[in-house]
Parts: structure tokens; C-alpha cells; sequence
């Protein structure tokens, strides 16, 4: 899933929160015509009126916070934040966010403030298909690697070609530093890094293919990154592991 960020001169990103109303519809109106909206999971009820609004509630009051994902002016405007039950919430939003042209990737290579950018819009692909796991029917593929000021960016490919539904909800970034102490023996220092951004779960349905991106801090290691997405935390269940080399990471776009 493409997501959106918000970026400070410090890397700080942030998402938006947002309440829905419960029992009654909220309406968001954008400012041009929608050209689809992802909802992370079912306690939530949306449907498009005309081709500038959505109409939005939860189902319940209970119902468990997730993400909500538009993208509208032909794929050049996007809207991302994580939405939950609000009884109090307002019933109508006009949402506005910055449109992001290809052509204006130079505005924000020297790391200014770039608010609600999608940071790979407009980039080639690049398709790391050799990092990542296939396997029981799942595929997790890292496609996209960005440096922007002090912050990495991940974008993955996950894929589930099962019969069940997929969630995977932990998450554990390590850079690898190797020290030598032999002539033919090294020892490995690792470094964990919380994410600044990432989405609460991925979860897909049999069938379905999406995108996801994490921010990451940077750090300069000569192993490389180490990443985790797992159903639990290393328990045996559903997991998936991708090495990528410091060279790679190295060779990643930088912004």
C-alpha cells in the first residue's frame, strides 16, 4: 500500500488521525475526482457519491482502529491516515492535500519540509524481486529502496495466494555490523530501529496483492538490514525474513 507522509527537517513523520462517525455517515469531499480508496479492514462502511466524495462510518463502536487510503487526481494526489469510531466526530471534512507531479522530485532533494508526499510517486521502479521470501503461498518482496534526510524508506510487494486471510502485525528492523576479532573469526553488533512509520498490520485477503512502505531511521553498517514481518513475534507462525546488503542499500536513490 502506498502510504502518505508527512515530513519535518528533523524526519518526523507523522500520520494523521481520524474519527468516523458511529451510526450516522461522515462525508469527506476532495478536491479532485477519486480514483480509489483502500480500507485496512471490514468495521468500517464506505461508498463513493459522485466523484469527489466518500461517505464514511464505522459499524460499531468498538470497532478496531485502521488505515484509510485514497488516491485521486489521476494517482497524482493521495490522502492517508488512520481512522476509529468517534460518536463525537465531525460529519463533514473537506480534505485538500498537496498533488505531486513527477516533475517536481528537484523541489525536495535538499530535505525542505515536504508535507503529505508520497515519497515513491513518480519514481521508477525498482524492483528488488531477489530480496524476499516466497513460500506457502505468500509472497513478500521488497521493491523500493529511498534515502530522504536522515530516514529510509521501504516499500514491499506482499501477495497471498492462500485460501486464508494474512496478517502480519510484528515488525523488527536490525542493521548488521560485522567486527572482526580473528584472522578467521568475526562477531556481529546489531542495531534495532523502531519504525517512524508503518502501518498498524498488513492484512490481505486470499487473492489479494498490495503495497506497504515503512521509514526507518538511516545508519551506516557494514552488514547490511535485517527485517522481520511476522504473524508473531518469532513463534513459528507465518513469518518472513529478508537480508539486504550494504551495498544495496548503498546504491538506493537518495532524495
Amino acid at each position: 500500500m502506498l502510504l502518505g507522509l508527512v515530513l519535518s527537517s528533523q524526519t518526523i513523520v507523522k500520520t494523521e488521525r481520524l474519527g468516523v462517525p458511529v451510526a450516522k455517515t461522515g462525508v469527506l469531499s476532495f478536491d479532485e475526482d477519486i480514483l480509489d480508496v483502500e480500507l485496512g479492514n471490514e468495521d468500517y462502511e464506505i461508498d463513493l457519491k459522485g466523484e469527489h466524495i466518500i461517505l464514511i462510518s464505522a459499524k460499531k463502536k468498538d470497532a478496531q482502529p485502521t488505515t484509510l487510503f485514497v488516491r485521486y487526481a489521476s494517482g497524482r494526489g493521495f490522502y492517508f491516515s488512520e481512522i476509529y469510531p468517534d460518536a463525537k466526530a465531525p460529519l463533514q471534512r473537506f480534505i485538500k492535500h498537496k498533488i505531486v507531479e513527477p516533475s517536481s522530485k528537484a523541489q525536495h532533494a535538499q530535505g525542505k519540509k515536504a508535507e503529505n508526499v508520497d515519497i515513491f510517486i513518480g519514481e521508477a521502479s525498482q524492483e528488488y524481486m531477489t530480496f524476499g521470501e516466497i513460500h506457502g503461498g505468500i509472497k513478500v518482496i521488497l521493491t523500493n529502496i529511498i534515502h530522504q534526510g536522515e530516514a529510509t524508506y521501504l516499500r514491499f510487494s506482499v501477495g497471498n495466494n492462500t485460501t486464508t486471510n494474512l496478517k502480519l502485525s510484528h515488525f523488527t528492523f536490525e542493521y548488521l555490523t560485522y567486527l572482526r576479532k580473528f584472522l578467521l573469526f568475526k562477531s556481529t553488533k546489531t542495531k534495532l530501529v523502531n519504525p517512524l512509520l508503518s502501518p498498524i498490520s498488513i492484512e490481505l485477503k486470499p487473492g489479494e496483492v498490495n503495497y506497504f512502505v515503512f521509514a526507518i531511521p538511516s545508519y551506516i553498517s557494514n552488514g547490511g538490514l535485517k527485517i522481520f514481518l511476522g504473524e508473531s513475534a518469532g513463534k513459528g507462525e507465518r513469518e518472513f525474513k529478508i537480508h539486504v546488503p550494504t551495498k544495496i542499500l548503498l546504491k538506493a536513490k537518495r532524495k
